[in-house]
C-alpha cells in the first residue's frame, strides 16, 4: 500500500489500480508527499515535507543523485524505481483534458522529472474541487494518480515515487505422470504431446513473465 503523506490526503488523491494479464509486473505507487513553499524543512504545516519522504529522498549536496531542483515550488515531481529502490529512466506522463506533458526521469542523475505548473492548476478542496492533473509512467501496467495540482492556489508541490512489483510466481500444479500413449495410435500421441507442452509453456511464462 502507498505512503501518502497529510498533504496528499488532504488533496483526495486517488490512485488507479492496475490488473495485468496473469505472469506479468506492474508499476505501483510506493510514496506520494508534498513541500509548501520548495521547503524541505519539517514544519509541521499540512503540505510541509515529511520525515520519512526528507530522509528517504533529500540527498546532500555533492551526491552522485543530488536532487537539484527539489525545491521547486509549484512542480508536479515523478520517480521510477525497480522491485530495489534504484532509480529507472522512463517517461512519465502528465496530462489534464487535451493537454499531455511527457518528462522522462533519466535526463537527471537524480531520478526525478519534474513539470511546473501555473495559475490554471488551481482547486479548492473546501468546495469539493479535485486538481486537474493525473500523471503515470509511460509504461505497460501501471498505476495511474488522479487529482493532483495547486490546492488553493498555494505553492504547493507533489512528489509521486513508482515502484516496481514483479509477477507473482505461481507454481501450476503438476499433473501426475502419464506414460505416453503406445505407438500406433498417432492421435493420442499428438494431445499427449501437446499436453506436455502447455505445461513447459506455464511454467516458463511464471519465469520470463511473457
Amino acid at each position: 500500500m502507498a505512503r501518502l503523506s497529510q498533504g496528499a490526503e488532504f488533496m483526495k488523491l486517488q490512485i488507479e489500480p492496475v490488473d495485468p494479464p496473469a505472469g506479468f509486473g506492474k508499476y505501483v505507487v510506493k510514496d506520494v508527499f508534498t513541500t509548501m513553499d520548495g521547503s524541505w524543512d519539517l514544519n509541521g504545516t499540512i503540505f510541509s515535507i515529511t520525515s520519512w519522504a526528507r530522509n528517504g529522498y533529500l540527498k546532500p549536496m555533492g551526491a552522485p543523485d543530488y536532487f537539484d531542483d527539489a525545491g521547486g515550488a509549484t512542480h508536479l515531481f515523478a520517480r521510477v524505481e525497480d522491485e530495489n529502490g534504484r532509480p529507472l529512466p522512463k517517461d512519465v506522463r502528465f496530462f489534464t483534458g487535451n493537454l499531455t506533458v511527457t518528462e522522462n526521469t533519466g535526463r537527471k542523475k537524480s531520478g526525478w522529472a519534474n513539470m511546473f505548473m501555473n495559475g490554471d492548476s488551481a482547486f479548492y478542496v473546501e468546495q469539493g474541487q479535485r486538481g486537474p492533473w493525473s500523471a503515470v509512467p509511460f509504461v505497460p501496467h501501471a498505476e495511474t494518480v488522479t487529482g493532483l495540482g495547486l490546492p488553493n492556489r498555494w505553492h504547493v508541490s507533489t512528489f509521486v515515487v513508482w515502484q516496481w512489483q514483479p509477477a507473482s510466481i505461481v507454481t501450476p500444479p503438476i499433473d501426475p505422470p502419464v506414460e505416453p500413449p503406445v505407438s500406433g495410435d498417432l492421435t493420442k500421441q499428438v494431445a499427449w504431446c501437446e499436453r506436455e507442452i502447455r505445461g513447459l509453456k506455464a511454467l516458463l511464462r511464471q519465469w520470463t513473465g511473457e
